[in-house]
């Protein structure tokens, strides 16, 4: 990914002023604009620049609004609107960094035998990948996280049951205080689903079971802290 990485938590401090109207119109322009080529072509795929064209105004004109494209990405994705969930999720190393933790969910069409997903959730209305990712834990696990820091934006196109899905994942690491025990944790979802949290090895290639959301393996050598 070409674009920096946002600072974490950190909203754009370029929002024009409540009353200018031509500002306003741009910025919604270019969230429009956004919207659509992220739907059309992905998010790894869509420049600024392109997004720029598509709204008719000058690359530079995009950053006075935007100072990532990330940013953009927290403006446009609306999961009620666009149909693409946007979430924030971690990789939690164990302490001799040779694992890391996952929630083991159960049997679907695809994956047989279950699947690992990293530890998160999606966002709600308001909230940033930061706060995000931070209510989930202390919701599921009921634990906070030491020495978050933002890793990556990947995107994930897949089926559960038949059933296409489409999300855009703020990818993260840090610890988790209290730490999951070495034979697991429940994780308890906000439906009351319970799930088992357990320990996949970063070197993978001997597990059966693949580990979503897809493209995060070369974040997986990310052990930080």
């Amino acid at each position: 990914m070409t674009d920096s990485a946002p600072r974490d938590g950190a909203r754009c401090p370029c929002t024009p002023p409540d009353g200018d109207a031509a500002a306003l119109r741009t910025r919604r322009r270019i969230v429009a604009a956004a919207h659509s080529l992220f739907v059309e072509a992905g998010y790894d795929a869509t420049s600024v620049w392109s997004i720029a064209r598509t709204a008719g105004v000058a690359e530079e004109k995009v950053h006075l609004h935007f100072e990532t494209k990330p940013a953009i990405l927290e403006a446009v994705l609306e999961p009620t609107s666009t149909g693409i969930d946007v979430k924030a999720m971690i990789i939690v190393p164990s302490r001799d960094r040779l694992t890391h933790a996952v929630s083991l969910m159960p049997p679907t069409a695809e994956h047989p035998r279950g699947y690992h997903r990293l530890i998160g959730g999606r966002l709600e209305s308001g909230e940033t990948h930061e706060e995000a990712i931070r209510r989930e834990v202390r919701e599921e696990l009921g634990a906070h996280i030491r020495d978050l820091a933002f890793l990556e934006v990947v995107e994930n196109i897949f089926d559960i049951n038949g059933v296409p899905g489409h999300e855009v994942v703020f990818v993260h690491t840090g610890r988790l205080d209290p730490e999951p025990e070495p034979a697991g944790a429940p994780l308890i979802e906000s439906d009351g689903s319970v799930f088992p949290v357990v320990w996949r090895p970063f070197e993978d290639s001997g597990e059966p079971l693949p580990v979503f959301p897809d493209g995060i393996a070369h974040l997986a050598n990310c052990r930080h802290p």
